[in-house]
């Protein structure tokens, strides 16, 4: 929320309104990503070139199956999940 609003509103009063202090925020804000969330970002890569390389027509079921294929881990739970944060179709929708 704070750091979405950074160009808006300074990060003193939001702070101040959210009852965060600023170096909790900055602390926040520069720490590197966590192993999980690295992991999570080359998942979220896997799932993009499968997703490209099948023209777009595949769903968690024949990604997920794929990247196992290929011997990844990736369980058809964990593909849609991360696909719902990415995948819009051509209408501007959100699958």
């Amino acid at each position: 929320m704070i750091k979405g609003n950074e160009d808006h509103f300074s990060v003193c009063m939001m702070c101040r309104m959210l009852s965060v202090s600023r170096s909790s925020y900055y602390n926040w804000k520069n720490r590197p990503l966590s192993g999980r969330d690295q992991a999570n970002q080359k998942l979220v890569a896997e799932i993009k070139r499968v997703f490209d390389d099948e023209k777009g027509r595949s769903g968690s079921p024949r990604i997920s199956r794929r990247l196992q294929e290929e011997g990844k881990s990736a369980s058809r739970h964990c593909v849609a999940t991360d696909e719902g944060q990415w995948l819009v179709c051509e209408s501007g929708q959100e699958i």
